[in-house]
């Protein structure tokens, strides 16, 4: 039977280490699909839609890798040398660390989007003002 959250040590820095391991890749392996795949297929299925949601994906996944890489630092810091609790979390802190790269966020397209999606009524109210556009005529 599997220890229960309340009977887990405050002070170590590993709530149960010999299940890190198995935590650590199921981690990385669920970080790996979402970023393959989150943002895929959103309800509304517009090249837009799936523009926007992978921008968001992306820059989660990797805040997400950057938080598990300060998290594994910070067990690995608070653990006795040469144990365990110690070594686990370093090996993990160095899988994060070598994955980083391949995370690298969002990029700039979507940000431009949105500039571009509110520039539109902006400028459409321009050209009403100065005459170029009649938007009450069909």
């Amino acid at each position: 039977m599997r220890d229960s959250p309340q009977s887990w040590p405050l002070s170590a820095p590993l709530a149960v280490p010999e299940r890190f391991e198995e935590a650590h890749r199921l981690m990385l392996r669920a970080v790996e699909i979402l970023d393959r795949d989150g943002f895929r297929d959103p309800p509304v299925a517009e090249p837009a839609a799936e523009f926007v949601a992978r921008f968001i994906v992306r820059s989660f996944t990797k805040s997400l890798i950057e938080d598990l890489w300060k998290l594994y630092a910070q067990r690995e810091s608070q653990a006795e040398p040469g144990t365990p609790e110690r070594h686990s979390p370093s090996r993990a802190r160095i899988d994060v660390q070598r994955l980083e790269s391949h995370y690298s966020g969002g990029g700039d397209g979507a940000p431009l989007l949105l500039a571009a999606g509110a520039a539109i009524p902006a400028l459409a109210s321009l050209g009403q003002q100065v005459g170029a556009i009649d938007l009450n005529a069909r």
